[in-house]
């Protein structure tokens, strides 16, 4: 469990932030960011005062659990790691099992952070800030689309030829999809309220016996599930993507962890996402380009499936 609960007994008048800042060696903004995510209970109530308070004050803290995963490379500043498929970047309950982020705060200190997005079920780099300044510099290079990153997958179908899929992306809400029977998690192209995407994609190998291409997508702009949706929308979704790749049922019965790996590949080609995130290009004091150790081939997929499907 990737959290803890830290209990501090408060005998006179504290102000909670100081308490914690002293409880916690934190900072002011850190203690009082604990406070707003509502993280803090006085006397097992939700803490909501701001004048000086006694009582038991309890604090839900981030607490490493790392996996062992080492970083691929490493500078003073940041480090790159190839994450493996099912593992999530940061925690996302109690009982989420760890983080990437277990990892990079066990090796680099509480103010270690994740730079970027990558789904849970993709692999591949992600980079890793190991202190607040930059943090800072290297998330704005990823808001601001400077960095640059190519991915590679393995389709359904054949794509013989170099195409810009150019179609915008709406993000998936409670009220939109329970009016179509979706989950929430799953986006849509939208052209009349989505907003712009752009994926640049090149074939680079075509497995007959497998009716499966291996591409390299090239994001330009970074939306939700972009390139899942993209090549949905061409008809070539992505292998072993229980979102976009099967049914509604299917998409279902797999957020419900309900679904098997023999119906998953039944159903979508593989018993995971194979979308791979194989290089990254960005800007820290000079220029680095980092390419993915991990071969993701067709041996790579032959290893995602039941050996009676080779």
């Amino acid at each position: 469990m990737p959290y803890k609960i830290c209990e501090i007994q408060l005998t006179r008048p504290t102000k909670a932030v100081f308490a914690l800042m002293d409880a916690l060696n934190l900072d002011c903004a850190k203690a009082q960011r604990l406070i707003d995510k509502g993280r803090v209970q006085l006397n097992g109530e939700r803490l909501s005062v701001k004048a000086e308070i006694t009582g038991v004050l309890s604090a839900l803290v981030f607490d490493p659990k790392p996996s062992g995963l080492r970083p691929c490379f490493a500078a003073p500043d940041f480090a790159v790691f190839e994450k493996p498929s099912g593992v999530l970047t940061h925690p996302n309950g109690f009982d989420c099992g760890g983080a990437l982020l277990d990892d990079a705060k066990a090796l680099f200190g509480a103010n270690a952070q994740i730079c970027h997005r990558l789904d849970r079920e993709t692999s591949g780099l992600i980079v890793v800030s190991q202190n607040k300044k930059a943090e800072a510099a290297l998330k704005d290079q990823f808001a601001s689309r400077l960095a640059k990153k190519t991915y590679l997958a393995f389709v359904k179908g054949a794509i013989d030829a170099k195409r810009l899929i150019d179609a915008p992306i709406a993000l998936g809400t409670r009220k939109r999809n329970d009016g179509l029977g979706l989950p929430k998690v799953i986006g849509a192209v939208s052209f009349s309220q989505g907003k712009e995407a752009r994926t640049l994609i090149e074939p680079l190998d075509y497995f007959a016996e497998l009716n499966a291409t291996l591409i390299e997508a090239r994001p330009i702009g970074g939306r939700t599930h972009q390139i899942r949706l993209h090549l949905k929308h061409i008809g070539r979704p992505i292998l072993g993507d229980v979102l976009y790749g099967a049914s509604v049922e299917t998409a279902r019965a797999a957020l419900d962890k309900s679904l098997t790996r023999s119906e998953r590949i039944a159903k979508t080609g593989a018993d995971r996402l194979m979308l791979h995130a194989a290089s990254i290009e960005f800007f820290y004091k000079s220029r680095f380009l980092i390419k993915s150790g991990i071969a993701f081939d067709k041996e790579a997929l032959l290893c995602a499936v039941d050996t009676n499907m080779r």
